[in-house]
């Protein structure tokens, strides 16, 4: 997540930090009725790949592990996070709402309830669209006595 990103390299500065970006899809039905995959597959480890080589160049810290799969989000990352030996999982938590490939609220806490090591949960960026435009606006002035 785009959201979560700025956390991780950071954290991946530390000397013998070792970061895994892993990019979790969901199954595609084709109107052949094959599986859309493969194709995606390679396309997210390849971004992924490319998103951690700019993060270790601007950054620092070592080029980040790239993991792609097909699968339950909850399920897969879990899975991953104990394969790998991970010591903090950082989700970027969003609406998911026509996304089903992103963490919602529900996912985060299932993520967090059975994660074997502590999860930090970053949501969309502050401020929101809403407070960012009431920040811009001039204060409201009250004309009179206020009694």
């Amino acid at each position: 997540s785009k959201f979560a990103e700025p956390y991780a390299f950071q954290l991946g500065r530390d000397p013998g930090a070792q970061l895994t970006l892993l990019r979790v899809l969901r199954s595609r039905l084709l109107a052949d009725g094959k599986l859309e995959s493969e194709e995606r597959l390679k396309y997210a480890k390849e971004r992924l790949h490319a998103t951690g080589l700019y993060a270790a160049w601007r950054v620092g810290g070592a080029i980040p592990n790239v993991i792609a799969e097909i699968g339950s989000k909850v399920e897969t990352t879990l899975r991953v996070a104990n394969i790998t030996g991970t010591d903090l999982i950082i989700l970027g938590i969003a609406k998911a709402e026509g996304a089903p490939e992103i963490f919602g609220w529900a996912d985060a806490y299932q993520v967090v309830c059975s994660a074997h090591c502590p999860v930090l949960t970053v949501r969309h960026t502050f401020p929101d669209p809403y407070f960012k435009r009431l920040l811009q606006e001039e204060p409201v002035r009250i004309a009179g006595n206020l009694q």
